[in-house]
């Protein structure tokens, strides 16, 4: 027969084990919502860098013809 202090701690054991999967849980939403944050920030980047070298290349364009 268990002690009422094994059935105390294997409730304990349960509810931490409980924990750690919410944690874990918890982690990955973090860790996925950070990588969509990442990927978004990355195209965005991608995005102005190709605005800026569309407006150096009309740019330039407009001095080749300036010069002719």
């Amino acid at each position: 027969m268990r002690t009422h202090t094994e059935k105390v701690n294997q409730k304990l054991d349960k509810l931490a084990g409980r924990a750690k999967d919410g944690a874990g849980k918890v982690a990955e939403k973090i860790i996925d919502s950070a990588n969509d944050v990442a990927h978004a920030a990355a195209e965005k980047a991608r995005q102005q860098t190709m605005k800026a070298g569309e407006k150096l290349i009309a740019t330039g364009e407009k001095i080749t013809k300036l010069a002719k």
